[in-house]
């Protein structure tokens, strides 16, 4: 016998320290590549917010030159027409212009072609040297101009008549420092005004103003790579926007050392022509910026994540010691569970397997009894249309007939146990009982604080369904909106009437092959606490529930809604959060049945009819084949679908009725395969299906007739398919 041996401590504690060193090299790794993934989306953050601000700030600078020139174009424009309407005056406007606008703006003067000052306070030095123009509009351009003095300047020219101009002098420097230069990106960031032709208007360097920003720095600084400058400055050129990072120098340091530039820039419209105004600032300096917060921020994860690591490596360790008591707890705990479920599951299976053969015996049952009373209802019709009036044969088979209904009606109710029965029997359907029958019921389970109300508007409409169904579709939202009301004083009400198609088609789409004319609208109204649009999109999902553990499936709308939409109907809610939610429920409304006695029937009856009935019951047959005899009718009665097949294909019927099911084969399938003319197509059933349903609304067949028939039901039938059809 092997003695129990205990459990090695140290081997213990290794396999805990190896599982907690692995769980540890997963966790620096995963920290590791999330920081990088993070690091990485900081940075593109810091970058795109950086850049925007510098291509705000280009774009607000450009605004305002391309302002600042409109207005000074537009004073040149006045100062000629004042010199136009009286000298002295203009005289006394040009002082005044020049000395509010100094020390940017020096000289305004109006000059003929032959070099004479007409008018205005001129600068004695002409210009020496033009390097740009730009022009505003047809009679004004802007340029930079370079006087003998060696002053450089900005001149704007307004051509004022044939033979006479006038000038604004604006001094380029102070423009530059007052209006430009003030603002600042980094330590060592500038501002660059170029004109649409690549010619340097304005730069740190003054010795660079009237270069091209390409072919003069070549010339001025020989050997300098200036390709990535030269495929940005072509983008600038084209009046494009943008920012871009770049390889360049660094002009205004000794010896121009190669640096990594970023430039935002932007053109600034001038009329006909524009500028293109830049920003220019290192990109080591973000990328410095950048890298000192990462850092910062890389230090503090690092803390976190040690002490994350040290908090694990203990509870591992607490762990190890008391995992073998936990595992044992567990097992048995799932084993228990597991037990629990087994008998659980056999008990389950064992009912089943209980209703399924409940289901199938009372099946059945109701087929044979249905079977059996079809003669015996049909001999006592006979013997009451034979027998005189008042004689006490004629009674007795009156009560034969009368419990032979009462036995119907039984059967119905067994046949009603079966499972196939309970999930796809539909009948015919007397609306206002259904509803009488539902709202009786929930009454009994409507606490005191919740008042029920009823507005029924229907008389006889009828609808084809299962009313076990039905009523647990009804009691399913019943029970919710008392749900919804709780303890406080509420109110449920029940509303029913009949409503066209038209108003459905407003809330839902209809399917193009039903043809139903009318619908049962059901209202269920609630006052009580409403739901929210995303409780509404998932109210009739499959468990989902806003009810408190333990007080609700999450099953019953979900349900509702399948019962409504095998009805062949339709449901929505509407709702508001505290104030109350309505269910509208749709039914389509089928014709009722038209009654008729026997004795209308047969005097209606007045020409010959063929009749073929088909039916493996030889009791049945034999019983309507002598009955019919007694009416101008001449029948044909066969045992199988094949005899019938034979004889319509020798002659055409004016009626054949059919047994629902011969041999396995089915009736509806042997009404598609042949051709019968104007045939009326009857079925006989134990029960109505949806399928039968469906075959009679397709004209597959004419109607059906639930068992146990008779000779003037099947008359009735077919005087109503007749009438139906010249409608």
């Amino acid at each position: 016998m092997k003695k129990n041996v205990a459990p090695n401590p140290k081997k213990i504690f290794n396999r805990a320290l190896f599982a907690v060193c692995t769980a540890l090299i997963i966790f620096m790794t995963a920290v590791i590549y999330f920081g990088l993934v993070i690091a990485q989306r900081y940075r593109a953050s810091i970058t795109k917010s950086h850049n925007d601000s510098m291509l705000q700030t280009v774009q607000s600078t450009a605004d305002s030159l391309q302002s600042l020139f409109a207005e000074y174009s537009a004073d040149l424009r006045s100062y000629c027409r004042a010199v136009a309407a009286s000298k002295s005056d203009a005289s006394f406007w040009c002082e005044t212009y020049v000395a509010e606008h100094s020390p940017a703006i020096i000289a305004l003067y109006l000059e003929t072609d032959d070099g004479s000052f007409a008018f205005g306070k001129a600068r004695k030095e002409s210009i020496s040297h033009i390097f740009s123009v730009s022009h505003i509009d047809d009679k004004t351009r802007l340029e930079l101009a370079e006087f003998k003095d060696g002053l450089k300047a900005l001149v704007i020219t307004h051509q004022y008549d044939t033979d006479t101009h006038a000038s604004m002098v604006i001094a380029a420097k102070q423009f530059y420092e007052e209006r430009i230069a003030k603002f600042h990106f980094g330590e060592d960031g500038y501002f660059v005004i170029k004109d649409s032709k690549g010619i340097i208007l304005m730069h740190p360097e003054e010795r660079q103003w009237g270069i091209h920003v390409i072919s003069g720095r070549e010339k001025m600084y020989p050997g300098k790579d200036l390709n990535s400058l030269e495929t940005m400055i072509s983008h600038q050129l084209e009046g494009k926007t943008g920012i871009e990072t770049y390889s360049s120098y660094w002009w205004a340091q000794d010896g121009s050392p190669r640096s990594r530039k970023i430039s935002a820039y932007t053109p600034a419209q001038l009329g006909e022509d524009f500028l293109v105004v830049s920003a220019v600032i290192k990109a080591d300096e973000i990328d410095g910026a950048i890298t000192e917060s990462l850092s910062r921020l890389f230090l503090l994860f690092a803390l976190f994540t040690l002490g994350v690591i040290t908090t694990v490596s203990y509870i591992m360790y607490l762990t190890a010691q008391n995992r073998r008591s936990n595992e044992t707890v567990a097992y048995f705990a799932k084993m228990n569970d597991v037990l629990e479920q087994m008998h659980q599951s056999e008990e389950y299976i064992a009912h089943q397997q209980r209703l399924q053969i409940i289901g199938t015996m009372t099946g059945g049952i109701a087929h044979e009894f249905n079977n059996l009373l079809t003669p015996i209802m049909g001999y006592a019709e006979l013997l009451m249309l034979s027998l005189p009036d008042g004689s006490d044969e004629k009674e007795s088979a009156a009560e034969i007939y009368d419990a032979s209904e009462k036995a119907r009606d039984i059967i119905q109710q067994l046949s009603g146990m079966s499972r196939r029965n309970i999930e796809s029997a539909f009948k015919a359907i007397t609306a206002q009982d259904f509803l009488k029958k539902a709202m009786k019921m929930v009454r009994t389970v409507c606490p005191k604080n919740v008042q029920f109300l009823e507005n029924i508007q229907l008389s006889d409409e009828q609808i084809l369904g299962n009313t076990t169904q039905l009523n647990q579709a009804v009691l399913n939202i019943s029970v919710n909106a008392i749900f919804a009301i709780g303890h406080k004083a509420g109110h449920l009400q029940f509303e029913a009437k009949v409503v066209d198609k038209s108003e459905l088609l407003e809330v839902t789409d209809i399917k193009s092959e039903e043809n139903w004319q009318k619908y049962l609208k059901i209202d269920i109204v609630d006052d009580g606490c409403g739901m929210s649009e995303a409780v509404m999109k998932q109210m009739f999902e499959p468990f989902f529930t806003t009810k408190k553990s333990g007080q609700g499936t999450g099953l019953g709308l979900s349900v509702t809604e399948q019962i409504i939409t095998a009805h062949r109907g339709y449901i929505y809610a509407h709702s508001v959060l505290g104030t109350g939610t309505v269910f509208h429920l749709y039914f389509p409304i089928i014709e009722n049945e038209r009654e008729q006695s026997a004795q209308t029937a047969i005097r209606t009856t007045k020409s010959q009819i063929s009749l073929l009935i088909a039916d493996d019951n030889r009791k049945i047959l034999s019983q309507l084949e002598r009955s019919f005899k007694k009416l101008p009718v001449s029948v044909q009665t066969v045992s199988s679908f094949e005899q019938a097949r034979t004889h319509i294909a020798e002659k055409d019927f004016d009626v054949i009725v059919l047994e629902e099911f011969i041999s396995g084969e089915s009736a509806i399938d042997f009404c598609m395969s042949v051709r019968s003319g104007h045939s009326v197509k009857i079925i006989m059933a134990d029960m109505v299906n949806r399928e039968l349903a469906e075959a009679k609304q397709y004209h597959i067949i004419d109607d059906y007739i639930l068992k146990p028939v008779s000779v003037f039901s099947i008359i009735r039938t077919m005087k109503d398919c007749r009438r139906n059809e010249h409608a």
